[in-house]
């Protein structure tokens, strides 16, 4: 079997694991910071990197253990939504720093990740995913979409403003750019509002609540 052909199904696999996975608990508020990558005109494929994000947890949360639990990190949906399995995150600095490096060749997926611990309730955050389906932005200028991490129970959430710069040629643009937070309609993130809910915010995003 081949390197590309293990990926792909490492990435497929992943995307079942998420379906499958126990919705969070906990929402907490991501907070955001500008981002930027390549963007295909054709299809609306992307590649983003996220630097210095930071996560507050949610105030009644226990706490994480990226190292144990499923993380997964989403933006615009189901169709992103994109997995590391438990036990594939590198504890160092005495467990106040998380590592995670992606497999080469894979076609979409998480690229890397780095979960810095600032206290035991909020951890700044940076990471690079592949193969973002970006495709609602093929014939429009900038979208408003949802964008969360999730370790275990808890998440972190927020709306992405997400702009194909240029002005009146945006849609000749080949670049996209995540250029900060939005206030995106909650129900495109069901687990804000599910049953057994505990985000303390009533529906609301975590951060619009604080």
């Amino acid at each position: 079997m081949s390197r590309h052909v293990a990926a792909a199904l490492l990435v497929l696999a992943a995307a079942g694991s998420a379906a499958r996975a126990q919705p969070p608990k906990y929402h907490g508020c991501l907070r955001l910071r500008p981002a930027v990558g390549p963007f295909n005109r054709r299809d609306g494929n992307t590649t983003i990197t996220a630097a210095n994000w930071e996560w507050d947890l949610s105030p009644i949360s226990s706490g994480i253990a990226p190292a144990a639990e499923q993380i997964t990190i989403s933006l615009g949906g189901d169709q992103n939504a994109f997995v590391i399995p438990p036990g594939a995150v590198k504890v160092k600095r005495h467990g106040t720093l998380f590592v995670y490096k992606g497999p080469r060749g894979q076609p979409r997926g998480i690229t890397s990740l780095r979960l810095k611990m600032l206290t035991p309730m909020r951890y700044q955050v940076s990471f690079g995913l592949k193969g973002v389906d970006l495709s609602q932005l093929v014939f429009q200028s900038d979208a408003c979409l949802p964008v969360a991490i999730v370790v275990g129970l808890d998440d972190g959430f927020n709306g992405a403003e997400m702009v194909r710069p240029g002005g009146l040629d945006a849609l000749q643009s080949r670049r996209v750019r995540l250029t900060g937070a939005c206030a995106v309609d909650t129900s495109q993130w069901a687990w804000l509002s599910g049953s057994g809910s505990s985000s303390g915010a009533g529906g609301s995003s975590p951060c619009q609540s604080q």
